[in-house]
């Protein structure tokens, strides 16, 4: 079995792994593709806990500057969240 890519418009699956590749007892890697904050609670807990972990970042990685970059993208860009 594959690895899926879930977002808008729609999910997309994804060649399984060479054997090699795979880590035993682990669960597959998820790909979602947001178009919007609107997060899966267990999602927006671990966003918080990234955002939270990683002061040093600053603003590109905190909820005002998401939700700026989201309600006002730059000219000609379509913003995403890529959540793994």
């Amino acid at each position: 079995m594959g690895s899926r890519v879930r977002g808008n418009p729609a999910a997309v699956d994804l060649p399984a792994p060479p054997r090699h590749a795979r880590a035993s007892g682990r669960a597959p890697l998820a790909i979602e593709l947001k178009r919007d904050l609107e997060l899966a609670p267990e999602d927006d807990v671990t966003l918080g806990a990234l955002i939270d972990s990683r002061p040093h970042v600053g603003v590109f990685l905190s909820r005002a500057w998401l939700s700026g970059f989201f309600a006002e993208p730059p000219p000609g860009s379509e913003p995403f969240l890529l959540m793994l």
